[in-house]
């Protein structure tokens, strides 16, 4: 008898160096699943998700004062928060009659305001506290929204679909991935300087498409780019260095964090909710954690 028991667990590491500091740290020991992390840009809040069979409940930590506050519990049906970079606002995803909409709600708790219906799945917030999402007509496009003019523009059109798009943090490119085939994906850099969609002739290519690679994220400085992959049949994290100036790749993608244990296990967890956030000095992530009984009976 087999059970999986889904926690968040924070890694310490200086992110600018990938340097990592010791082994990570439970965050987490519910029976819910805590799911779906996300980091304000200093690190110092995480929103993330708790969500047993009924509902899910959207939930902010601060880890200076290690309190932890409720903001509010949805339906089953929606997508996982993402926290603004300065930490205010946090941003969810509920299914509706007109289809999905993004909502905000202050992260300290209060009302949450409607931003657009059917405005597809948000990605991440730019410093600037622009949305970037997909596109209402699917993944095949990725744009940015402005909450206060509601201007959204479109950032990436292409034929296969794009996911988990984000700016660096000096927002002069963003990262995103492509599916290359049903079982692998590839991850790029585009500059982002320009006001229409960006050419695909200037995507640069970070990894070779023949991998699993997933939810690629910035350093604090975006020298490097944090992400996971399935490449040593685990499900590890990896790192690559780009070049300060053209951010093209800079050497070959290295390993941070091996996870091969059975017990615990990021493969065990679904994509959706296998989140990757990254601070200054932390990186939280979701780990499945397997365990069983052995049980003795008596034969008469």
């Amino acid at each position: 008898d087999l059970t999986w028991n889904l926690d968040l667990w924070s890694l310490p590491i200086d992110t600018r160096s990938a340097r990592v500091k010791g082994e990570p740290v439970r965050l987490t020991e519910s029976l819910n699943a805590e799911i779906s992390p996300s980091l304000s840009g200093d690190g110092r809040k995480l929103c993330y998700v708790s969500q047993n069979p009924q509902q899910y409940s959207i939930w902010v930590r601060d880890f200076g004062s290690g309190k932890s506050t409720h903001l509010l519990s949805l339906p089953l049906g929606g997508a996982g928060p993402s926290i603004s970079q300065d930490g205010s606002t946090v941003l969810y995803r509920q299914a509706g009659d007109k289809g999905a909409a993004l909502f905000t709600i202050p992260s300290s708790g209060g009302i949450a305001q409607r931003l657009c219906d059917d405005c597809g799945v948000a990605w991440s917030w730019t410093r600037a506290g622009k949305i970037v999402h997909s596109g209402r007509s699917g993944f095949s496009r990725t744009a940015v929204l402005d909450p206060k003019t509601r201007d959204d523009r479109i950032l990436l059109e292409s034929g296969p679909d794009l996911y988990q798009a984000s700016f660096s943090p000096d927002e002069t490119m963003v990262t995103f991935i492509q599916m290359t085939s049903l079982q692998t994906t590839e991850i790029l850099v585009a500059p982002a300087t320009g006001t229409g969609p960006i050419p695909k002739s200037e995507w640069i290519p970070v990894t070779d498409g023949t991998q699993w690679d997933d939810k690629p994220r910035w350093s604090p400085d975006g020298n490097l780019l944090y992400f996971t992959s399935d490449r040593d049949r685990y499900r590890c994290l990896w790192a690559q260095r780009l070049e300060p100036r053209t951010r093209r790749p800079a050497g070959a993608a290295f390993a941070v964090a091996h996870f091969h244990s059975s017990r615990r296990s990021m493969l065990n967890v679904g994509l959706t909710p296998l989140e990757l956030a990254v601070g200054p000095e932390r990186i939280v992530f979701v780990q499945a954690e397997m365990t069983g009984n052995i049980w003795l009976a008596h034969l008469p």
